[in-house]
């Protein structure tokens, strides 16, 4: 009798757990390895794969990249601002700086 193969919910979260120690050990690795040497290839490689798989499990290939850096480490939230909201804001930024004021 053949039995029937069954990936479950708590099977992707331990994948999910496991993968997420073996990349953060290729990060480290990268961080001491000289840079594109043998070590460093292999564990970026190992990384790339690894964020395959996360995609698989999370639907986010970037599932175990670092976030943006900010007060509370958490990814913006809601739209993003549209092209012309971002020129008004360098341009605002830019003005007040010849201008001596400072902008919030």
């Amino acid at each position: 009798m053949r039995h029937r193969r069954h990936f479950s919910e708590n099977d992707s979260a331990a994948l999910l757990v496991a993968i997420g120690e073996c990349r953060r050990a290729c990060v480290v690795a990268n961080s001491k390895a000289p840079i594109a040497g043998p070590i460093y290839r292999a564990a970026t490689r190992l990384m790339q794969e690894i964020d395959l798989v996360a995609e698989v499990l999370t639907g986010d290939r970037t599932h175990f990249h670092l976030g943006p850096c900010g007060p509370f480490g958490e990814k913006p939230k809601g739209p993003k601002p549209h092209v012309s909201q971002i020129d008004s804001i360098k341009s605002r930024d830019i003005d007040a700086e010849l201008h001596g004021r400072r902008t919030k």
